[in-house]
């Protein structure tokens, strides 16, 4: 006789109901799952809290709940492509810092204080002239015209004849017409740089005619005198005569003015008193009280084979002056700052 388990649909003692007949395979699946019913019962529930990462993992619990179940929308197809995920970096700590667009150059410890120079002034190129005798009176009027007009196109102070003269009474400069011996007196003072020298103006008696003139010029502050230029146009009637001398003197003064850019515009001391020196510039030449100018030894001019000037080395920083008292028509008293005490042969520059 075969036995028959009873079935679970029926009803029968223990509330379980009768068990119906079947197959004993049938029967042995029923079993199963009872037992395996009971022992979840008794199991502890699976770990979805947890915050502690397990050796090699990720992610803990708590954070594969929150993606998966919490917030699902988290999760894309990339992220957990890579189990081993970098780790954190501060971005403070391991970014290198970025160069800055202007890095402030370090003034060195010992590095001198600039010094303050003369701002409010530009000094001018003193400028004289000197007519040959044989120029004729009526013609060197007219030439005088003309600087005065010519003369404020250019960078340049005319010193005025009255001056010219009076510098030069107690020698033979005018009569030997010798423009060396002028360039020395009139360089100390009253501080020419260029003299300029118009040994000739013919002028013809009858328009249209011709006019002819020949300058030279000589530079104070490297002791030399340029060779004679000359100049000539036809003029055509006598209304055009002043025109045309203005042209001879405008050519000159811009002859003058490029031949001094060998070297810097400047002034001297030609006298001191009571620990102050007296300067060949100040109020025509710009200068204020408070202003400082350098002091430089007198340079070296370096001439060309034909003997023609080439250029010039300044010479050495002496020191430094303030000027104090402005006095003349043209002239600074002034005191040392620093350095040695200037003499009548240095050079004194802005």
């Amino acid at each position: 006789m075969i036995y028959s388990p009873p079935s679970l649909s029926g009803k029968g003692a223990g509330g379980l109901g009768q068990i119906e007949k079947g197959h004993p395979m049938k029967t042995l699946k029923i079993c199963l799952l009872l037992c395996l019913i009971l022992f979840a019962g008794c199991a502890s529930a699976p770990d979805m809290v947890s915050t502690k990462k397990s050796e090699g993992e990720t992610y803990s619990a708590d954070e594969v709940r929150r993606m998966t179940v919490d917030q699902p929308f988290l999760i894309s197809g990339d992220y957990f492509r890579e189990r081993e995920q970098r780790p954190a970096i501060e971005i403070s700590k391991s970014e290198p810092e970025r160069p800055k667009t202007v890095q402030a150059v370090k003034t060195p410890e010992a590095a001198p204080e600039p010094r303050k120079t003369a701002s409010s002034a530009i000094l001018p190129i003193k400028v004289g002239f000197l007519l040959s005798q044989r120029v004729a009176a009526s013609s060197a009027a007219a030439v005088f015209r003309a600087i005065s007009e010519s003369a404020k196109n250019f960078p340049v102070l005319v010193m005025e004849q009255e001056d010219i003269a009076e510098t030069l009474q107690n020698s033979d400069c005018l009569k030997n017409e010798d423009t060396m011996c002028a360039s020395q007196n009139l360089g100390a003072y009253p501080g020419l740089r260029m003299i300029i020298m118009l040994e000739q103006l013919d002028i013809a008696e009858k328009f249209p005619g011709n006019v002819n003139a020949k300058f030279s010029l000589t530079d104070t502050g490297i002791d030399f005198s340029y060779p004679g230029m000359n100049f000539g146009k036809t003029v055509q009637n006598k209304d055009d005569l002043p025109m045309v001398i203005r042209e001879i003197v405008t050519s000159m003064l811009s002859y003058a003015v490029k031949k001094s850019e060998i070297m810097p515009v400047f002034c001297r001391v030609f006298s001191s008193e009571n620990g102050k020196f007296h300067i060949t510039a100040g109020k025509l030449s710009g200068l204020k009280p408070g202003d400082q100018l350098n002091i430089s030894a007198q340079g070296n001019l370096i001439k060309s084979p034909a003997g023609m000037p080439a250029g010039w080395i300044p010479g050495k920083l002496k020191g430094v002056i303030k000027v104090e008292t402005l006095f003349g028509k043209d002239f600074a008293a002034c005191s040392l700052i620093s350095g040695d005490m200037p003499n009548s042969y240095d050079i004194i520059t802005e």
